[in-house]
């Protein structure tokens, strides 16, 4: 299982495999030595299938952007042009 996960490491870091046609894959999974069954679906890019194979459950994440919450707006006192009187 643990050369199926470092040739898939692998293939993400080298844009050349990443891209690589199903025959290009057989030639690095046969030199990766892996078994048949991971060869055979690693060249038909079946995901599904060799996540089963090693026994990796399937994931899912979600990120949402928090709301912004709205401020209310402060309440100062009121503002007058008037001057105070000295008699008030």
């Amino acid at each position: 299982m643990f050369d199926v996960v470092d040739f898939l490491e692998r293939v993400g870091q080298d844009a050349t495999l990443a891209h690589a046609t199903s025959e290009e894959l057989m030639s690095g999974t046969l030199a990766a030595g892996l078994s048949a069954p991971e060869r055979a679906l690693l060249a038909g890019r079946a995901a599904p299938e060799l996540s089963d194979l090693l026994r990796a459950p399937a994931l899912c994440c979600m990120q949402f952007p928090a709301e912004e919450e709205e401020e209310a707006p402060e309440q100062d006192e009121p503002e007058t042009d008037e001057l105070p009187r000295d008699g008030d």
